[in-house]
């Protein structure tokens, strides 16, 4: 790197975004890397750090079970609830019409989510310049970011394509024709095709902002936010005709999942230690100076900043980042088929961390870059800097690391029992019961799944009229349990690993 100092004591300049400067001396840095290829080394090093950090051959969650069986050949399609969207399924096809294995799967997800990653903060680079690959590198290399990254599940690939829509309004306030809000419109469908909801508090959030900030281009940029949001919900629409009674219905069933007004913030900070749904007790340390960090360095973006321009860029992540987070921080989650507990997940807050870490990197790029106050106190204030961004990235890295060995074993279990199934089934036409619904052991198994009747006098008779019905018919349940104990004339078959 080769740095050039010009003196020039009479004269100002305005600081922005992505042209940082100050009154006297003035520091051109002459980079031989750019912001550009800094921003390909991070989505590399992203992909990189998944591909060696997760096992991609790590069996199918839940919900994954549920997408992937949409568009898996000769795999029957499971259920698919009222408050799920196909947008994410429309994305596997490619892999799985190719007859795919799963470990395939997830590489081809995590070269997409790195391109993405790559592709929305590039639209960045001219207004942020060198806080681009800081910001990539904020949201990428989180713990949630890294390990959905290569999950079948929506929350991270929207997080990426929110990034996208507000860098297209971003550019769009200061250029000329409509071409970046028509690139934001698109993006916006894209978004809404994935997860219609949180696309649409998005577009909130966002017009908002535009509506506080933007003096010029109001109406073009709701209107183009409101077009993208039509057209992305149009497969909805057509779903809950064609599958839900109407749209109205669909509405009442997904809603189901949330209930009344409700205070999420420290439930959500309980999880960000690397669990993956549900609350805890405590908040972990390392979860807590991650949201500090974040807050911090983005207030302090705001002190560092002058010009409408860049004012205008920030207040505009900033506003959109919270309006997309504020539904799940004061609406509590209802209980979701098996759960007895308020959904609560981190993944769901992926928009947020995307859009806030764009004012946090703004801000980092100054306590790092800009030469204020004497070398003393500029030394010391990047070394403190670098050193709780570098314990962060630790942190972030071992949460991760765990992460990935806790769910390979969870996972484990199903694959083992499906597949004790599959084998038991000899082929034939299979159903099994158990109390809660099992789509993982579903997908691996080929049978149908039954829920346990509530009441367990009733379980033999109905079994009995399953068995009339299907070839085969298997009992899923723990050894010692009420259920396993109602059927002490049946044959078990103990599976190992479980």
């Amino acid at each position: 790197m080769v740095f050039e100092e010009v003196c020039e004591p009479h004269r100002q300049k305005r600081a922005s975004l992505g042209s940082l400067t100050i009154s006297g001396k003035r520091r051109v840095m002459r980079a031989r890397v750019t912001p550009a290829v800094a921003l390909l080394a991070v989505a590399l090093s992203y992909l990189g750090t998944q591909l060696m950090l997760f096992d991609e051959s790590r069996y199918l969650d839940f919900d994954e079970a549920v997408y992937l069986s949409q568009v898996t050949p000769n795999k029957a399609a499971l259920t698919f609830s009222a408050h799920r969207a196909r947008g994410i399924t429309w994305l596997l096809i490619p892999a799985s019409w190719s007859h795919a294995t799963l470990p395939q799967i997830r590489i081809y997800l995590a070269v997409i989510s790195a391109s993405m990653l790559a592709g929305t903060f590039g639209i960045w680079l001219p207004l942020l310049g060198w806080a681009t690959p800081l910001a990539a590198a904020f949201y990428g290399f989180t713990w949630v970011a890294l390990f959905y990254g290569s999950e079948i599940m929506p929350n991270h690939f929207l997080a990426l394509l929110v990034v996208g829509v507000a860098g297209s309004l971003a550019r769009s306030f200061t250029a000329s024709g409509w071409h970046w809000l028509v690139l934001s419109a698109l993006i916006t469908a894209a978004a809404a095709a994935i997860r219609p909801t949180d696309a649409a508090a998005m577009a909130f959030g966002l017009g908002l902002a535009t509506l506080v900030v933007a003096l010029k281009k109001r109406f073009r940029t709701l209107l183009a936010l409101g077009l993208g949001l039509l057209v992305g919900w149009v497969p909805w629409f057509y779903e809950a005709f064609t599958q839900f009674e109407g749209p109205i219905r669909r509405y009442q069933d997904a809603a189901r999942l949330t209930s009344a007004l409700n205070m999420n913030i420290f439930r959500h900070l309980s999880v960000t230690g690397g669990e993956l749904l549900g609350t805890l007790p405590t908040i972990p340390l390392g979860g807590a100076l991650w949201w500090v960090g974040l807050a911090g360095f983005s207030m302090s973006a705001f002190r560092q900043v002058n010009g409408r321009d860049a004012l205008r860029t920030l207040s505009l992540v900033t506003i959109g980042g919270a309006i997309t987070s504020a539904p799940y921080f004061f609406l509590t989650r209802g209980v979701q088929e098996h759960l007895l507990a308020p959904v609560i997940a981190p993944r769901f807050l992926l928009p947020a961390y995307a859009l806030i870490g764009i004012a946090a990197a703004v801000g980092v790029r100054g306590y790092l870059l800009i030469p204020r106050g004497s070398k003393l106190h500029r030394f010391t204030k990047a070394g403190a800097t670098l050193l709780f961004l570098g314990a962060g990235a630790a942190w972030h890295l071992r949460v991760a690391d765990q992460v990935a060995v806790e769910q390979f074993g969870l996972r484990e279990r199903p694959r083992l029992v499906g597949s004790a199934l599959q084998s038991l089934a000899h082929g034939d036409p299979c159903v099994f019961a158990s109390n809660f619904p099992s789509p993982d052991i579903e997908f691996a198994s080929d049978c149908r799944w039954q829920r346990f009747p509530l009441a367990l006098a009733a379980t033999a008779q109905a079994l009995e009229d399953l068995a009339n019905e299907t070839s085969r018919v298997f009992v899923v349940s723990r050894a010692g349990s009420a259920q396993s104990k109602l059927f002490l004339s049946w044959r078990p078959t103990p599976i190992d690993g479980t």
